[in-house]
C-alpha cells in the first residue's frame, strides 16, 4: 500500500496567518492553483480512494485531485479528518492570540497535547494521537 499525504490549498486566513481550524474557509486563488498543480502532478498516480475532511477548503482540493486522476477514485469526506480545532483562536493571528490569551499560549506551546484552548477543549483531535478514522482507513 502506498499513502500520500497532501495539505490543501491556501486560504485568505492561511494568507493573513490566521488560525484556521474548524473553520469552514475556502480555498482563495492561489489555493485553487496550488490545487490544481498538485492534482496535475499526482494525475499519473493510481488511487483507490482519495480522503479528505468534510471542510470547503479541503474538498475542493480532493475534488480536483479525483477530477484530472485517469482512475477517477472515490472520494470521502470525513468531519474525524479535521485538522486541530482552536475555538476562539479561529481567526486570530498568533499576535493577538499572544495579547489576549499569554498564559494559555504559553502552557499550549510547551504541551500542545494538554493544553486547552479557549472553547475548544484539549488537542485530542491529532489523528496520530487519538483519532479512531484513521484505524478504520488503514484497515480497510
Amino acid at each position: 500500500m502506498r499513502l500520500y499525504l497532501a495539505r490543501h490549498g491556501e486560504t485568505d486566513w492561511n494568507a493573513a496567518q490566521r488560525f484556521q481550524g474548524w473553520s469552514d474557509i475556502p480555498l482563495n486563488e492561489v489555493g485553487r492553483k496550488q490545487a490544481a498543480a498538485l492534482a496535475d502532478r499526482l494525475s499519473v498516480q493510481y488511487f483507490d480512494v482519495v480522503y479528505c475532511s468534510d471542510l470547503q477548503r479541503a474538498i475542493e482540493t480532493a475534488k480536483m485531485i479525483v477530477k484530472l486522476s485517469d482512475c477517477k477514485p472515490n472520494l470521502h469526506s470525513d468531519p474525524r479528518l479535521r485538522e486541530v480545532h482552536f475555538g476562539d483562536w479561529e481567526g486570530l493571528t498568533y499576535d493577538a492570540i499572544k495579547e489576549k490569551y499569554p498564559e494559555v499560549l504559553t502552557a499550549w506551546e510547551n504541551d500542545i497535547y494538554k493544553t486547552a484552548r479557549p472553547m475548544a477543549g484539549r488537542s485530542n483531535n491529532y489523528p496520530y494521537k487519538s483519532n479512531p478514522c484513521w484505524m478504520n482507513y488503514w484497515t480497510a
